[in-house]
């Protein structure tokens, strides 16, 4: 509901076009998307791309937040996993063009996509060990405790691989 306010006050007060009207068309698309409301949820991101693009182009980390939008909205069925992945792949290589590989939203958007490499299928799997482990050393680089969905993905990784080590490994990161 506040989302939505929002976005009729900046509607109101800055026209149909204005960035900050794309950003909070974005914002309640994730929240649409996370809350089931999937076909609201592409109307939304459909209006945020429009004007990201009219003003940001394709190249910008506002864009970035656009693909991964869609990714979420990709993993809930509208497009699919494929797709999820690919959404964020390009949004993780435009995030690096302009931020720091330990940016929160670079290491967000990482994490995303191991999380969806793991659920894809088995040959997702060691990207996906891969990532977590950038993604939890670049968090350990800023002095930053990883939160538990970091440690807890990593571990579901290495027990789905179960190589030699990982079962311990994957103990010590839930314990």
């Amino acid at each position: 509901r506040i989302a939505e306010e929002l976005l009729a006050d900046y509607r109101r007060r800055l026209g149909d076009s204005h960035p900050l009207v794309g950003r909070a068309w974005r914002v309640l698309a994730n929240l649409q998307c996370t809350g089931g409301q999937l076909e609201a949820c592409a109307a939304s991101i459909d209006h945020a791309e429009r004007i990201v693009r009219l003003h940001f182009g394709d190249q910008h980390p506002e864009f970035a937040d656009v693909l991964r939008v869609r990714s979420v909205l990709g993993m809930f069925g509208r497009s699919g996993t494929d797709d999820a992945i690919t959404s964020l792949r390009r949004a993780e290589t435009l995030l690096l063009a302009a931020y720091p590989p330990q940016h929160e939203t670079v290491l967000r958007v990482r994490q995303m996509l191991a999380r969806r490499l793991l659920s894809s299928d088995p040959k997702g799997r060691d990207e996906s060990i891969t990532l977590m482990e950038t993604v939890m050393a670049d968090h350990a680089k800023g002095r930053i405790s990883p939160p538990p969905i970091l440690r807890i993905t990593l571990a579901e990784g290495l027990l789905k691989r179960a190589g030699a080590g990982d079962l311990q490994r994957a103990r010590e990161l839930v314990e």
